[in-house]
């Protein structure tokens, strides 16, 4: 079983993916961690943009998804990011359920923003606020264009409010794989 959870920075896909691992006994991928762990960066905290810029990270990284698949469950952590990864993904012909976390429309980027920022200044990393917004903005527009491809490819792309509690966010995903 592979599972997605897609969103913007800051809805929890990190989140749930822990409490979905520890209920399914699956283990989870994170495309800057195996950027970092394969080698292919010398940093395990990368942005959006700079990981973008990585050659051959996306073939890797689904490599990799093949492997941990063999295996067992897997959860993806914010993967895919892009049209062209969400079209190399689909073209493994692997069955995807993928979960879309959404802020409340009209203030995706201002909540995006203000957990991020949250998040970075508890785990003590400096924050520039417009390097934040400009990471959050691209994230919006990637998002939406890889959701929308998977869903004209057929994939079902299950929406859930990003602002509920993480126990119902979780039972969302459960209830929605056939398992709650």
């Amino acid at each position: 079983m592979l599972i997605l959870i897609l969103g913007l920075p800051g809805v929890g896909k990190t989140t749930v993916l822990a409490r979905l691992c520890q209920r399914l006994g699956a283990s989870s991928l994170h495309p800057g961690k195996h950027a970092w762990l394969s080698g292919l960066s010398d940093r395990q905290f990368l942005s959006r943009q700079e990981l973008l810029k990585i050659p051959g990270l996306s073939r890797s990284f689904i490599a990799a998804v093949g492997r941990a698949l063999s295996a067992g469950p897997l959860v993806l952590d914010g993967f895919p990011r892009t049209v062209e990864q969400a079209r190399m993904l689909s073209e493994t012909g692997w069955n995807l359920n993928v979960f879309h976390l959404v802020f409340p429309a009209g203030r995706e980027l201002e909540l995006s923003v203000l957990r991020q920022r949250e998040r970075m200044q508890r785990d003590q990393v400096p924050v520039d606020r417009k390097q934040l917004e400009a990471e959050c903005q691209l994230a919006m527009e990637h998002d939406a264009q890889a959701i929308e491809l998977l869903n004209q490819l057929g994939h079902r792309v299950t929406v859930i409010d990003a602002m509920l509690p993480p126990d119902e966010v979780e039972s969302a995903i459960l209830s929605a794989l056939g398992l709650g």
